[in-house]
C-alpha cells in the first residue's frame, strides 16, 4: 500500500535577485467535509526566515507545486496569503480565568484549494 506523501515545491526570490533564505515551518494537506455538503481539497503552509520569524509578505513566492504519490502536478487554485497579529492565552480552570501573554507576535501563512482529487 502507498503511503500519502506529498512534496512542495516553493520556488521563492527575492527582489534584488538573490535567493531568500526561508523554510516551510508548518504544513497540511486536507480534505474538508462541510455540514452543508461542500467539500475540498486544501494545501497550507507557513514560511519561516533564517531568523525563524515567519514571512510578512507573498512577494517572493514565484510559485508553488504540489505533486501526488505517482509523480503528478495537483493543479492548484490561486495562492492565498493572510496574516494576522495576535496573543496567546491559556485558561486557568481553577481560578475560572483566561491568561493572556503580554506580547503580540506576527503570524503569517499561505493556502491554497486542490482542484482534483488526492491519490491517498
Amino acid at each position: 500500500m502507498k503511503k500519502l506523501m506529498f512534496v512542495l515545491i516553493c520556488i521563492l526570490l527575492f527582489a534584488a535577485g538573490n535567493a531568500l533564505a526561508v523554510e516551510i515551518s508548518w504544513m497540511h494537506v486536507q480534505h474538508r467535509d462541510y455540514g452543508n455538503g461542500n467539500a475540498l481539497n486544501r494545501l497550507g503552509f507557513g514560511l519561516i526566515d533564517d531568523r525563524g520569524n515567519y514571512v510578512t509578505d507573498n512577494r517572493n513566492v514565484k510559485e508553488v507545486k504540489l505533486y501526488d504519490p505517482d509523480k503528478k502536478e495537483l493543479e492548484l487554485a490561486p495562492l492565498n496569503f493572510d496574516s494576522i497579529e495576535e496573543i496567546f492565552g491559556t485558561y486557568d480552570s481553577k481560578n475560572s480565568q483566561w491568561l493572556y501573554s503580554k506580547v503580540w507576535q506576527f503570524d503569517s501563512w499561505f493556502n491554497t484549494e486542490i482542484m482534483e482529487s488526492l491519490n491517498p
